[in-house]
């Protein structure tokens, strides 16, 4: 939104990230960095413990407990997360959704045809950080994956549809996310947020010739 002045705006990322209460160098630096933007901003993610946590640091913070199993987190996002995004919507007056993924822009997308039936409109930006089709299959064994593919179909078919703004990391991820979508939405590309000193700042145990470090 070039030349234009957000201060005040309300604006809720919603995704699965874990958050620590503080958080951590790294995250805190993250939205240290976006309270200069002025923007009243919320996140819906999920908590390092197996309880809700609620606590303001440059942002407020609405996190899900930690439960054990996958499911069950899928399960508590699914069924906690519409009413409490809804919540802020009309009561926090947020006027913008950040969806890290498509699954969670279902979840969005659902909340803004929601708050459409009492007057207020909301923007939706669908993120996209990676391969949603495939990676999750290479991280772990999924059981009934037929049945899966089908539901994370339609789960981005119905994001992308009520999105007004895609969001990409990477050219790979931009004509996966292009593919899927069933509107010209405009689309952005840039990198997710990084701290390198995280990275810089540390004291080698080896000498660089004997270490084999990836990055990726």
């Amino acid at each position: 939104m070039p030349n234009q002045d957000l201060t005040g705006m309300g604006v809720c990322w919603l995704g699965n990230m874990r958050y620590t209460n503080p958080l951590n160098r790294t995250a805190a630096k993250k939205w240290q960095a976006l309270s200069h933007l002025g923007l009243r901003m919320y996140v819906l993610g999920f908590a390092t413990a197996p309880r809700f946590q609620l606590f303001t640091q440059f942002a407020r913070f609405y996190l899900l407990p930690e439960l054990p199993l996958a499911f069950l987190r899928y399960f508590e996002f699914f069924l906690l997360t519409p009413p409490l995004l809804l919540w802020l919507v009309l009561r926090r007056r947020v006027s913008v959704i950040v969806a890290v993924s498509p699954f969670e822009g279902a979840v969005a997308a659902l909340v803004k045809n929601m708050a459409g039936l009492f007057g207020q409109p909301v923007a939706l930006v669908v993120e996209s950080h990676g391969d949603f089709e495939v990676a999750v299959f290479q991280q772990r064994r999924i059981r009934l994956a037929g049945l899966y593919r089908r539901l994370m179909a339609g789960l981005t078919r119905y994001a992308l549809r009520y999105a007004d703004v895609l969001r990409t990391v990477s050219n790979s991820s931009r004509q996966q996310l292009a593919a899927w979508s069933p509107k010209n939405q405009p689309m952005h590309q840039f990198m997710a947020w990084t701290d390198f000193s995280a990275f810089a700042n540390l004291e080698r145990e080896k000498s660089l010739l004997e270490t084999q470090v990836i990055v990726y």
